[in-house]
C-alpha cells in the first residue's frame, strides 16, 4: 500500500511539473526563445550578393521578422541566372523569389505558375513604369556598362574601339548561360551590331577578353583584384566605390548607342505555402525604409523616385541612353541561337 501511494504521489508531482511547463509554453511564449515556438516560415529564394552577409537581404529579413510574427528561411544561388536551375528541381518549394530580371521572366513562367500581383498603379519611377508586370514587380534597377579605373586604362570611345589591341586580355565578362549580367551583355551586342554581325564581333573581341566567369560576383572580383582592367557591371556599382571605398577613380563607359537595363523582380509562385506572408514581404520590400536599404546595401536604383533625387552619390551617376522595348522581345526569341554563337566564338 505504501509503495502504491508513493508511486501515485510521484506520478502526481510529475504531471504538475510537466503541466506547469506546458502552461508556460502556451501562455507565456514571449519569454521563450522564438525558435522554440511554432511560427510560420516564409521561404525566400534569391541570389548570393543579395543574401550574403554583406548583402541587403539579411537586414531586410531581420526587420521583417520584427513585424511579421514569422520566421524567414533565405536560400540563395550564385547568380540570378542560376535561379532557373533551382526552380526546376522537383522537390524545391519556395514562397517568394527575389532577383529575377526581365530577361528571365519568360523562362520563369515556362517553369512555374505565378500569382497575379496588383501593383500596376502607384509610386513608380517614370523610367520603369512600363516594366511593372502582371505577375512580377520590380524592386530595384540599374543600367549596365563597362566599369573601369581612370588611372589604369583610357576607356573606349565607341563600340568598335572595344576591338582595339590596347585592350588585349583586359575585359572580365560573365557567361550569358548562367549569369544575368552576362545575358545583358549579349543583348547589348545584339542591339549594337545586329544579329548578322554578332558572330564576327565576338570572334574579334575574344582576344581582349581576360576571362568569362559563371557569375557576376566572380567576374567583378577579378576586376577588383586588378586582374582585369574593365568589367561589365551595373552603373550603380560606382556608388559602392565612391561611398564605401572613398575611391573616385572608378567610372563607367557611356556608349551613345545605348545601354541595357536590368530590372530585378519579385515573384510569388502559385504553389506557395505562405502566400499571404509572401505578399506582405513584397509590400515591405517596396516601403520607403526598405528601398533606402536596397540603395545603400544592394547599390541599385530604388523604384521610389523620391529617394534618388535626395541622394548625392546616386544623383551624380553618369546619364546614359537606355536600350528598352521591342528589341528585348526579339532577343528573347533568338536567345538560344545567340548563346550558341557566343559559345562557339568564345571556346
Amino acid at each position: 500500500m505504501v509503495t502504491s501511494r508513493l508511486w501515485l504521489s510521484l506520478s502526481f508531482i510529475t504531471v504538475l511539473v510537466f503541466g506547469a511547463g506546458f502552461f508556460r509554453w502556451v501562455y507565456l511564449g514571449k519569454s521563450i526563445p522564438r525558435v522554440q515556438i511554432l511560427l510560420p516560415t516564409l521561404r525566400v529564394l534569391s541570389y548570393e550578393s543579395f543574401a550574403g552577409v554583406t548583402g541587403v537581404g539579411p537586414e531586410l529579413i531581420k526587420n521583417f521578422e520584427k513585424v511579421c510574427q514569422c520566421q524567414v528561411d533565405l536560400s540563395s544561388v550564385s547568380d540570378s541566372g542560376m535561379m532557373m536551375e533551382k526552380l526546376r528541381q522537383k522537390n524545391f518549394r519556395v514562397d517568394i523569389v527575389v532577383g529575377l530580371d526581365q530577361m528571365l521572366l519568360p523562362q520563369a513562367q515556362s517553369i512555374l505558375g505565378w500569382k497575379k500581383l496588383n501593383f500596376k498603379k502607384g509610386f513608380w519611377d517614370s523610367q520603369i513604369q512600363g516594366f511593372v508586370k502582371e505577375f512580377f514587380v520590380p524592386y530595384d534597377w540599374a543600367p549596365l556598362a563597362l566599369i573601369y579605373r581612370k588611372d589604369e586604362v583610357e576607356p573606349p570611345q565607341d563600340i568598335k574601339s572595344l576591338l582595339h589591341p590596347r585592350f588585349l586580355n583586359s575585359i572580365s565578362l560573365q557567361d550569358p548561360r548562367s549569369s544575368s549580367p552576362g545575358l545583358q551583355f549579349l543583348f547589348a551586342l545584339y542591339s549594337w551590331v545586329g544579329e548578322k554581325k554578332i558572330a564576327d564581333f565576338l570572334a574579334q573581341i575574344k582576344q581582349n577578353v581576360h576571362s568569362i566567369s559563371p557569375s557576376w560576383s566572380m567576374a567583378y572580383g577579378l576586376f577588383q583584384r586588378g586582374q582585369a582592367k574593365m568589367t561589365f557591371s551595373y552603373v550603380t556599382s560606382l556608388v559602392y566605390h565612391w561611398t564605401v571605398e572613398k575611391n573616385m577613380s572608378y567610372d563607367a563607359v557611356v556608349f551613345k548607342q545605348g545601354h541595357p537595363v536590368q530590372m530585378e523582380y519579385v515573384g510569388i509562385p502559385k504553389n506557395c505555402d505562405q502566400c499571404d506572408l509572401a505578399e506582405r514581404f513584397l509590400k515591405f520590400l517596396l516601403s520607403i525604409e526598405s528601398q533606402k536599404l536596397v540603395m545603400n546595401k544592394n547599390f541599385m536604383f530604388p523604384v521610389r523616385p523620391e529617394l534618388i533625387q535626395t541622394d548625392k552619390a546616386f544623383s551624380q551617376l553618369p546619364k546614359m541612353p537606355l536600350l528598352m522595348g521591342a528589341k528585348e522581345d526579339d532577343f528573347n526569341q533568338k536567345k538560344s541561337v545567340l548563346e550558341e554563337m557566343w559559345l562557339k566564338a568564345m571556346q
